[in-house]
């Protein structure tokens, strides 16, 4: 755990999230893990977070909405994705 500005923030590894995505409580991990952030790892969209689109069949649920919205977010950089930062680690799937 880390203190950001005087928060507490709690890191959780890409990982994890993609491990949990193969169960069925897996998108409300992702969604509460949102609940605070814009992307998986760090303040720009990177390969972390096309890993975890992919991941998902489709768009979550609307009552999961930090998900639904970090979704759509990620799916706006279609063209973008082979471009961004990091190394994509869908390998862990």
């Amino acid at each position: 755990m880390t203190h950001l500005m005087g928060r507490r923030h709690i890191s959780l590894d890409h990982k994890f999230i993609l491990l949990s995505l193969k169960t069925p409580a897996g998108l409300p991990v992702l969604n509460d893990y949102l609940a605070d952030k814009s992307y998986i790892e760090g303040y720009v969209p990177s390969q972390a977070d096309v890993a975890v689109f992919e991941a998902i069949s489709g768009p979550p649920p609307a009552d999961l909405c930090h998900a639904l919205r970090w979704y759509n977010h990620i799916k706006s950089y279609e063209k973008e994705k082979a471009s961004l930062p990091g190394v994509k680690t869908s390998s862990y799937l």
